[in-house]
């Protein structure tokens, strides 16, 4: 005879007992099946998501423009770094900012360029090109093979006329690394050229792209590089998000491990949800197998086996299953993210890794072990007399009270209540789940916004030069009248019901004598750490550190000059009195210039009446240019306990109580009436500013090349407190002009910095498609960028259904379960009461008697599952305490005690349906020894 082994007593049980095995089987199939698939569905998220950065910015990490870091060898060793190409940038087309270069092998790789049409250029005179490049330059209806004659400026050389073929269409990719640095070549090349194009004259610019070591980030590299100060980081070095594709100063290891868990989040959810199902399924079968036998375990334990060799004979069971269950889970799981990836293809990438395996098995293993682990636990950890005759029982039905009032089903199911108090946890913990996801379920569905006529379809962002930070005066220019006539005619488009746009213009007010008004002021206080802090208040913003230079003496203004080395606020102060000085000497003007924000308005003024606080809008003087508005607040200050300054805006002075504010700044200079004096210094590029400090020759040809427009004015109102519309805010000393005012007096207008464009709720795709490509088509051109809202707010409506998507299909499938365990439970208990039900029977009790002996541990199980549902509802309504709960809507709490009610009955019925076939059996039958 052949020894008695362990394994060989668990295949003997389930060889004997098939079909006692089946639903143990099946159990560990789904974990298996279930570990699969939401494990390859999350990492398919991941690829999915990495795949479109790749599209969209390549595979690098970081990069530096202009190669004036460390060496290429440096950078390999100092270990921060894993791989590294060169992009090499030989011209710049005339009148643009498009680069025109070339990838070395690494680097081709690394930027991962995708043609949309042709191929690469192979030799010289073939090139590759960027459709918003082609736009840019006028060319956007050539196609591949079409010969493109551009002017060109090679690095530090002269200009060539070049004929080039086309020969391909490249993705977009310069758009989204733009980092608009004014030297020259420091872009990334929106044209591709051979490697051996030459030019007769000029230079070439290399920028480095690069990779990081495992675990490393930028901010890591930014801290801890030893290298760091040599790539001029925030100058011409910078890390690629992998999140939004675009290049940033900033990227922790805690923003993307953040944005990784969200990214799979609904996977891991909808995971923890169905598994916790298939454990809930493991443990349900393995107490029913093991109730089977207790009296086999008492007997185990009678002849000296100990727990732990009882959990390995039973257990052996379930790992035998699991290993029989193991394939054909690994291929459901397998086929079934295949079938979703071919569903989703944006959404989720199929993608076998051999190292998934390792989480798949430890998920599976882990489920397994913990769901039959319990229940071999329970049943193990009685003594062996205590197995054979239920001693826990009996000393519970010694605490059983007698009832003065005699009714046979209450009794029997309150006894049953008592006797075995936890029998229904698992059941209620499964009710609990199904409330909690019904909570969150109308959460998503009160967060669903529909799309109305006050909310703008299309955004459009116009871009920020930097000559506005070198020169304070001086607006630049940047040959925008193509592009504001195109924008006016967007009204026109079909379905666009109206268009709201505002244009940031730098201009100066010329003053005899500047008033207190302008003036700031200072505020000392003391931070919680004993620091002392100087805060600057003022109503005038965007000049720097101040406006003090305005105010300065000949005393004043000498010393500022003596300190100017050593302190950067007078150095400013005193570059601007000396530019202040060079533009009077040029215009032959003694007035004070002081720098203005002006914000010129594509939309009706009259929506900002309510903040009027002097003065009436006049639509058709502000259309004329004879009158304009200027935002002049009363600001006032205060000093917080922490050192900080709380600062707010008044409309009337008699609105502030003195007593409240250390600071108060009343507007008693702008009225209504008020003549102004404007000038605008416009006509010069933002990248052709001087770079010197030096307030000499080449500011003085700055200048002298501008166009100056001077225009006269009046004060038509004075607007105060927070003034705003429709996403346009004011801030600082501004003054306002209508698009048809700034061009009746001859002010030179550079592209919008933001525009809206509204359109009818009745806008079918084709009109959508139409609209879109025409704003992307004039944005492209503008240097612009547009933000389809309807897009996007089809994306967030398409998300928010897949979370609803999701979250039914989980409370459908924990209400399922819920009901499963419920009633396989008491199909467990009636089974064993088959002799007490055919004594019930015998003594006339009917149907409705029968259901009653366990309809109370059913509704008692839905009424405690309920319990901590409306505890978390009850914590959440203070929000220091709402995670991921925002509407809060009152309506759930009865929603959720008529689903607690809907699963008791459905349990209700189960076992109704249970004892009706009970009952249909003669009530010998059920009284006799079985």
């Amino acid at each position: 005879m052949k020894n008695l082994t362990l394994s060989r007593v668990a295949r003997a049980n389930i060889r004997v007992n098939r079909k006692a095995y089946v639903s143990l089987f099946v159990g560990i199939l789904l974990a298996v099946f279930l570990a699969t698939a939401t494990s390859l569905c999350a990492w398919g998220t991941v690829r999915g998501h990495e795949e479109q950065m790749a599209q969209r910015v390549g595979w690098m990490d970081m990069f530096e423009l202009g190669n004036y870091g460390p060496t290429d060898d440096q950078l390999r060793n100092c270990g921060f770094f894993q791989r590294l190409g060169h992009v090499t940038v030989d011209a710049t087309v005339k009148d643009s900012k498009i680069c025109t270069g070339y990838y070395d092998e690494e680097a081709e790789k690394l930027m991962n360029r995708v043609l949309i049409e042709g191929r690469m250029p192979e030799k010289p005179g073939e090139i590759a090109a960027e459709q918003s490049a082609l736009v840019r330059l006028g060319v956007d209806k050539a196609s591949v093979g079409d010969t493109l004659k551009l002017t060109m400026t090679p690095i530090h050389g002269e200009e060539e006329e070049k004929s080039f073929i086309l020969v391909g269409i490249l993705n977009e990719q310069t758009t989204y690394l733009e980092m608009r640095l004014d030297e020259e070549g420091m872009r990334f090349p929106a044209m591709l050229v051979s490697p051996e194009e030459t030019y007769k004259v000029g230079s070439k610019v290399v920028h480095r792209v690069l990779t990081y070591a495992p675990l490393i980030t930028f901010n890591q590299v930014v801290r801890n590089c030893p290298l760091a100060p040599e790539l001029n980081v925030y100058t011409y070095t910078y890390g690629v998000s992998r999140e939004t594709g675009e290049a940033v100063y900033d990227d922790s290891g805690y923003a993307r491990a953040r944005n990784l868990i969200s990214r799979i989040a609904l996977w891991v959810v909808l995971g923890a949800a169905l598994m916790l199902s298939a454990c809930v399924g493991i443990t349900t079968a393995m107490e029913s197998l093991l109730s089977r036998k207790n009296e086999d375990i008492g007997m185990l334990r009678a002849i000296g086996a100990t727990r732990r060799q009882v959990r390995r004979i039973y257990g052996a069971e379930a790992w035998m299953l699991t290993a029989t269950a193991l394939p054909a889970g690994l291929l459901l799981g397998i086929i079934v993210t295949w079938i979703i990836s071919m569903l989703a293809p944006d959404q989720v990438v199929f993608s076998l890794n051999l190292w998934l395996l390792i989480p798949i098995l430890c998920i599976s293993g882990l489920c397994v072990f913990v769901a039959s682990r319990l229940p071999l636990y329970h049943a193990s950890a009685q003594m062996p007399m205590g197995v054979l005759r239920d001693t826990a029982l009996l000393r519970r039905a010694g605490k059983v009270r007698n009832h003065m009032e005699f009714k046979t089903d209450r009794l029997i199911a309150g006894r049953r209540v008592r006797l075995h108090p936890l029998r229904q946890a698992g059941t209620a913990g499964m009710i609990a789940l199904t409330l909690l996801s019904t909570l969150l379920l109308g959460e998503v569905v009160l967060g669903i916004r529909q799309q109305n006529n006050d909310t703008p379809a299309f955004e459009m962002n116009g871009p920020y030069d930097s000559a506005w930070v070198t020169d304070p005066f001086s607006q630049p220019s940047s040959d925008a009248e193509e592009i504001r006539y195109e924008m006016r005619k967007i009204p026109s488009y079909e379905g666009v019901t109206k268009v709201q746009s505002v244009t940031y213009l730098n201009a100066n007010l010329l003053m005899p004598e500047v008033p207190d008004y302008f003036k700031t002021r200072k505020v000392d206080t003391v931070g919680s750490d004993g620091e002392h802090i100087v805060h600057s208040v003022g109503t005038m913003h965007g000049i720097g550190s101040g406006n003090d230079w305005l105010f300065m003496n000949d005393e004043e203004l000498a010393d500022a000059r003596a300190r100017s080395n050593e302190d950067w606020g007078a150095q400013e102060a005193v570059q601007n009195v000396e530019r202040m000085d060079l533009i009077r000497s040029q215009l032959g003007i003694t007035e004070t210039i002081v720098p203005i924000t002006v914000q010129v308005l594509d939309c009706d003024p009259t929506a900002f009446r309510e903040y009027v606080t002097d003065g009436s809008i006049n639509p058709e003087k502000l259309d004329s240019g004879e009158q304009v508005l200027v935002y002049a607040p009363n600001l006032c200050a205060r000093k917080t306990e922490n050192g900080g300054l709380a600062m707010e805006t008044f409309s009337r002075i008699d609105e502030i109580k003195d007593k409240e504010w250390d600071i108060i700044i009343q507007n008693d200079y702008f009225k209504q009436g008020l003549q102004l004096s404007l000038l605008e210094l416009s006509g010069r590029k933002a990248d052709e500013a001087p770079m010197t400090y030096d307030i000499g020759s080449e500011w003085k040809d700055w200048y002298q090349s501008m166009d100056c427009v001077r225009a006269e004015t009046k004060v038509g109102a004075v607007l105060g407190s927070d003034a705003h519309i429709d996403g346009i805010y004011l801030s600082g000393i501004t003054v306002i002009l209508t698009d048809r005012g700034a061009q009746a007096m001859g002010l030179k207008l550079p592209n919008p910095s933001y525009a809206e464009v509204f359109c009818s709720r009745k806008l079918t795709e084709d009109q959508e498609a139409f609209i879109d490509n025409q704003l992307n088509q004039i944005a492209t051109r503008g240097f612009m960028m547009v933000d389809n809202q309807l897009q996007t707010a089809r994306t967030k409506q398409a998300r928010k259904i897949r979370e609803i998507a999701i979250l039914t299909g989980m409370i459908l499938l924990f209400f399922a379960v819920s009901v499963f365990m419920q009633v396989t439970g008491v199909s467990r208990q009636i089974r064993s009461d088959t002799r007490m039900i055919g004594t019930l029977r015998a003594v006339g009790a009917d149907l409705r008697t029968l259901v009653g002996c366990y309809r109370l541990p059913v509704w008692a199980c839905a009424g405690a599952a309920l319990i901590p549902c409306l505890l978390f509802y009850a914590v959440t309504e203070f929000r220091t305490f709402r995670l991921f709960t925002h509407n809060h809507p009152v309506i759930m709490i009865p929603v959720l005690i008529v689903l607690a009610a809907c699963v008791a009955l459905a349990c209700t019925a189960g076992i109704r349906s249970r004892l009706i076939k009970v009952a249909r059996q003669p009530i010998v039958e059920n009284i006799r020894e079985l």
